[in-house]
């Protein structure tokens, strides 16, 4: 990182930072919630649990391939279709709308370009 926006309270590395902090607090909030009443097939939580550190290695891959927006909306899109959302509607509007918030404010708002 420049020595420029190395110093300043938002710079390149607090995005990643507030990613990753809502992922392990996504995961965590996942392995304490209670088990479900009906039985559960052994194991089941831990191919679930799995599956999202698979898709979160995923979305690190695909950054090189796609920008961070596109690969944002795409790991968004596959995270909720792995938890059993069946809302498309609402998968799709959280698919575009959260990526283009972070677009908003990140590079038009604060002015700070991430480079692709």
């Amino acid at each position: 990182m420049d020595p420029w926006t190395a110093a300043e309270t938002v710079n390149a590395r607090t995005l990643p930072l507030l990613y990753g902090t809502l992922l392990c607090f996504t995961v965590i909030l996942l392995l304490l919630r209670h088990a479900p009443k009906a039985p559960a097939v052994a194991g089941g939580r831990l191919i679930r649990v799995g599956g999202i550190v698979l898709l979160t290695l995923g979305f690190v891959a695909v950054l090189n391939l796609l920008n961070l927006w596109l690969a944002l909306g795409a790991v968004i899109l596959t995270l909720a279709l792995w938890l059993g959302e069946r809302r498309y509607l609402m998968i799709g509007l959280l698919a575009v709308c959260v990526p283009l918030a972070g677009w908003l404010g990140i590079e038009v708002l604060l002015g700070l370009h991430l480079p692709d």
